[in-house]
């Protein structure tokens, strides 16, 4: 039995994140990344080319609240309801979590919803060197730190970098975009999963000329094989064995000559 909260115009179903669905998780991913926790409300702010989650969030939380629009070209949906922030806390939220932020308990059967609401939040999917680059960034180390023990658990390849104001995780591994994007028709943010299909149709037909910071990934992971490279590069076993590795070492002597001239000058 749904457990409703009502007054005079609106209504929410407060008990919404008592019950595990992958719903509730991209929701919940999306408040971690880019939700707010601040007395008895909870609030959700984003840009206004992406207000089609919120009409997502509405149907999957049952509330007619509405929008409301800033100054800065976002929007925001605001939830005053104490059971609902009790509940996230129970679930890990935290006021004022930027910089100390920790990776919740999530069970493995909704990992996958709970990582796209927070790349949905606070990362980014785009085309690099015509390969496909996940990115999510947080304010706290240990946040990034364990997100990438989980995924390289399972088996996917990612890195996580510093940088002035944030950790940054990052994958080209088209594995783990399919993975978190398995079943989640009506729970993801649009722009970011158009994203993803444009760079995975690059990502198809790019193979060609291999550009020198591509180069340079091979050079450096060369040894490791066919299939690590592969998921990173869509090239058939001929193309790895043959036009990679000449043109690694046509590459390779190009640099030679080119260091030669710079000493001999």
């Amino acid at each position: 039995m749904l457990n409703y909260a009502r007054n005079i115009k609106y209504f929410i179903n407060e008990g919404f994140f008592k019950k595990k669905s992958s719903e509730m998780y991209w929701i919940l991913g999306l408040i971690y990344s880019d939700g707010n926790l601040s007395g008895r409300e909870v609030s959700i702010a984003l840009h206004k080319q992406d207000v089609d989650v919120f009409e997502k969030i509405k149907v999957c939380m049952k509330t007619n609240i509405p929008i409301s629009k800033r100054k800065d070209n976002c929007y925001r949906l605001r939830i005053c309801r104490k059971e609902i922030k009790n509940s996230l806390i129970k679930l890990g939220l935290i006021e004022n979590k930027s910089l100390i932020l920790k990776f919740p308990k999530v069970p493995k059967k909704y990992l996958s919803h709970f990582i796209r609401g927070l790349i949905d939040g606070d990362g980014c999917i785009d085309s690099h060197s015509g390969n496909l680059r996940i990115r999510l960034v947080s304010g706290s180390k240990k946040f990034i730190d364990k997100i990438t023990e989980i995924l390289n658990e399972l088996n996917f390849i990612v890195t996580h970098n510093k940088y002035p104001s944030c950790y940054a995780l990052n994958t080209f591994d088209k594995k783990f975009g399919e993975w978190i994007y398995e079943n989640s028709d009506g729970i993801r943010m649009d722009r970011k999963y158009n994203n993803y299909l444009i760079a995975i149709e690059k990502d198809k037909r790019k193979y060609g000329k291999i550009r020198p910071k591509d180069l340079e990934f091979l050079m450096n992971n060369y040894n490791k094989g066919f299939d690590f490279c592969k998921k990173y590069f869509d090239i058939s076993k001929e193309q790895f064995d043959k036009k990679v590795y000449y043109q690694l070492n046509k590459y390779k002597w190009k640099e030679y000559y080119k260091s030669k001239v710079v000493r001999e000058c």
